[in-house]
C-alpha cells in the first residue's frame, strides 16, 4: 500500500563529514517546521543509499528526499531503477544537496540554500529526466550502473580516483586534486564507438552528460538537455597541460568547446576501449575500469525542480 509521507535518506558522512552536523542542526528542524510528514535514514557504508532506497520503494513510500552529494544521489537512484515493486516514474525524488560539488542540481535549477530546496520540495514542478546506464569491469567482474548526471574516463576519472585515497578539505578539496592530478596525468588512447561513427585518439577525457556540470562546476557538457534521449558527449583530445589550464575558465562557462582539440557529438550509446588502464568516474564516484559502455534510458526518472526555472 503506497505511502503518501516521504522518505528522507542522510548521508552523514557528505560534504566532507559535515553531513550529520548540518541534519541536526539544521535541515531536520527546517523539514518539521515546513509541515512534511517523513521518516528519516542514515548511510552507514558504500552502496546503502540503493539498499534503503528499495526497502523504502518495498514498504510502500513513493516520495523520497536523498541529503547528501551526488553520489548520494546516485545511489538512491539505482535503488529506484532497480527495484521491481514499481514503474521507476512513480517514484518522485527530490534533493537537498550537502556534496562538495553539487553538479546535478545546477543544471536542473535547483538551489543549494536549505529554505528554498524545501521550498522545491514542497511547491515545485516534476520533471522526468534520461538516465544513463554504463556497463565496466571491476578486475574479472563485469558489472553495471546508473547515472544521473555525467560520467566519464581520463582525467576526470584520475582525478577521482586521487580524491578516493586523499585527504579532505571541504569545497576546496576538488581544486587541490585537480592542480595536483595535472603534474602526473599522460593522455591515454582510446578507440569510441557509436552506431553512427568510430574513431581512435589520444585523450585528456571523455564526458558522457545527461546534464551539463560536473567537477565542481565545470560546465563540460553545455548543451545538454536532460530529457532529449541523448547523451552529449565532450571529447578533450591530446591538449597539453598548458593548454588545459589556460582553458580552466573556459570550463565553467563552456566556451572550451570551441577548442580546435575538443569535439561534441550526441548519441544514445557509446564505447569506450584503450590498449591502457581507462577507469570509471559516475556522478564523480570511481567504480571501475575499461572496457566501458554507456547507453541512455530515456525519460525513467522523476524528480522536483524549481516551478520558476524548469531545465531543458
Amino acid at each position: 500500500m503506497a505511502n503518501d509521507n516521504w522518505f528522507v535518506i542522510v548521508n552523514p558522512a557528505s560534504n566532507s563529514g559535515r553531513g550529520q552536523k548540518y541534519w541536526d542542526k539544521n535541515i531536520a528542524q527546517k523539514l518539521v517546521l515546513s509541515g512534511l510528514q517523513f521518516e528519516t535514514v542514515f548511510t552507514e557504508h558504500e552502496g546503502h543509499g540503493i539498499e534503503l532506497t528499495t526497502q523504502a520503494i518495498a514498504k510502500g513510500y513513493r516520495n523520497i528526499i536523498a541529503v547528501g552529494g551526488d553520489g548520494t544521489y546516485n545511489e538512491v537512484v539505482n535503488g529506484i531503477l532497480n527495484q521491481k515493486e514499481v514503474l521507476p516514474t512513480n517514484i518522485t525524488l527530490s534533493m537537498i544537496a550537502l556534496g562538495t560539488g553539487n553538479d546535478w542540481v545546477k543544471t536542473m535549477h535547483i538551489p543549494t540554500n536549505i529554505d528554498d530546496a524545501i521550498n522545491v520540495i514542497k511547491n515545485g514542478k516534476t520533471y522526468i529526466q534520461d538516465i544513463g546506464l554504463a556497463t565496466y569491469y571491476q578486475g574479472t567482474q563485469k558489472k553495471q550502473r546508473y547515472f544521473l548526471n555525467v560520467a566519464g574516463t581520463g582525467f576526470d576519472a584520475y582525478v577521482a580516483q586521487r580524491l578516493e585515497g586523499g585527504k579532505r578539505f571541504g569545497k576546496l578539496t576538488y581544486f587541490i586534486e585537480l592542480f595536483l592530478g595535472l603534474i602526473n596525468f599522460k593522455t591515454i588512447p582510446i578507440r569510441v564507438k557509436t552506431k553512427a561513427k568510430e574513431a581512435k585518439a589520444k585523450v585528456f577525457t571523455v564526458a558522457v552528460g545527461i546534464c551539463q556540470y560536473f567537477g565542481s562546476g565545470m560546465k563540460i557538457a553545455p548543451n545538454a538537455v536532460p530529457n532529449d534521449g541523448l547523451f552529449d558527449i565532450t571529447l578533450i583530445k591530446d591538449i597539453s597541460k598548458v593548454g588545459v589550464i589556460k582553458q580552466l575558465k573556459n570550463l565553467y562557462d563552456g566556451s572550451f568547446v570551441k577548442h580546435p582539440q575538443v569535439e561534441t557529438f550526441r548519441t544514445t550509446n557509446i564505447s569506450i576501449q584503450s590498449s591502457q588502464d581507462i577507469y570509471l568516474q559516475l556522478d564523480g564516484e570511481l567504480l571501475g575500469h575499461g572496457p566501458i559502455e554507456f547507453e541512455i534510458v530515456p525519460q525513467s526518472l522523476k524528480v522536483l525542480v524549481n516551478a520558476q526555472e524548469m531545465p531543458g
